[in-house]
């Protein structure tokens, strides 16, 4: 199995070891079966899903015993949030804010796109990777916008930082044949770069949930 290194992304099960890296790539190994005490919230196109306590159904679950992986703190920016809208053309920017406490984050930028993206901030620039796959079967099944990428780290001095997505300017055979291929971007998360804790049930009220073990299912 081959998944993204976003930071943003699912914790892989205790049968999959992984073999292979590079920076946006990792490859895994399936050794056994995958133990099915390990339950998941419902998360739509998350990696996680937020306890949120004012839920009957959430109190009843974390009342009920068992342990659940959380990531640390996170910041979502959603798609809608984006300055000048979700789709790039050639040489085109768009940017939102994030409101961040001082440390260190990983950036996991959600994307489709032919062609090569950076993303900055303020003393901060990350190259991204033209990446589709997949493009076709998410957005015409799942309604998402593709994986998350690593999108680089970024040390934050506290408070509310903007970060611009640039999409790389047409190269002259792009210019000459009036390419118009677009850059899809989705939203763009930052997760406190700690690992992740396990924790019990009880004391995951408001945090991201990754997965937990528990005697109550979704």
């Amino acid at each position: 199995m081959v998944t993204s290194r976003g930071a943003w992304n699912s914790e892989a099960p205790p049968n999959f070891k992984r073999i292979a890296k590079t920076e946006d790539f990792i490859l895994w190994e399936r050794t056994g079966p995958t133990p099915r005490g390990r339950h998941l919230l419902l998360e739509g196109t998350e990696a996680g899903a937020r306890a949120h306590c004012n839920s009957p159904e959430v109190r009843i679950l974390l009342e009920s015993g068992g342990e659940a992986t959380v990531f640390g703190e996170s910041a979502i920016g959603t798609k809608p949030e984006w300055s000048n809208g979700s789709i790039l053309g050639n040489g085109e920017t768009t940017s939102q804010s994030l409101e961040l406490a001082k440390g260190t984050w990983n950036l996991s930028l959600q994307y489709f796109s032919p062609f090569a993206l950076s993303i900055t901030a303020p003393a901060f620039k990350q190259e991204l990777i033209p990446a589709l796959d997949g493009q076709r079967p998410n957005t015409i099944s799942l309604a998402n916008n593709g994986q998350y990428w690593p999108a680089g780290k970024f040390e934050s001095k506290g408070g509310k930082v903007e970060f611009t997505v640039h999409a790389a300017p047409a190269d002259w055979i792009q210019s000459l044949t009036g390419y118009d291929g677009k850059a899809y971007i989705g939203e763009l998360v930052a997760t406190k770069a700690e690992p992740r804790q396990t924790i019990p049930l009880s004391q995951a009220c408001g945090r991201w949930i990754d997965w937990y073990e528990g005697k109550q299912t979704p």
